[in-house]
């Protein structure tokens, strides 16, 4: 009985998984759309357009960074990049774009140079891993942005 059950509902259950419907991927059309938006970020926050980075947020992101609690919403993120370094220069790579129709993943890595009052520039190599929305009208958003230093950890004992 129990090895009959097992011959029925096999291919059933292979059928119903192979009809079950499945979002629709990324088209050529929204990988670049996802493209420009992260290019649009990258030179927003080197000039510290605040109010273009603002736009480029859903209302409830959520930037997660090494060594500090996520820091969530458009607000609040905002209020901590105005606490940046300046950013003197960047060069990121996006490796790879993916998803469905309303949400894609940005996994780029990168180097950025950062200017610290009275100091030399330093720079620090990333991985950054960006969640963006399709949003009603059609334009991508950032809702997720974590990134991680790649450098190895720098000893302070002697």
């Amino acid at each position: 009985m129990t090895l009959s059950r097992l011959f029925i509902g096999g291919p059933l259950l292979a059928t119903l998984l192979a009809c079950t419907p499945r979002s629709p991927s990324l088209s050529p059309a929204d990988i670049a759309a996802v493209k420009g938006s992260y290019s649009q970020w990258t030179q927003a926050v080197v000039s510290m357009d605040l109010e273009a980075i603002a736009r480029l947020m859903t209302n409830d992101v959520w930037f997660s960074i090494p060594n500090q609690a996520p820091i969530v919403g458009r607000d609040s993120v905002i209020a901590w990049i105005k606490t940046w370094p300046r950013i003197i220069g960047q060069d990121w790579h996006v490796e790879e774009i993916g998803g469905t129709a309303d949400i894609a993943f940005i996994r780029a890595t990168g180097i950025e140079t950062y200017q610290f009052p009275g100091g030399t520039p330093i720079s620090e190599h990333q991985a950054c891993l960006t969640v963006a929305q399709r949003q009603p009208a059609g334009a991508w958003e950032f809702s997720h942005i974590s990134c991680l230093s790649t450098e190895p950890l720098v000893s302070t004992s002697n």
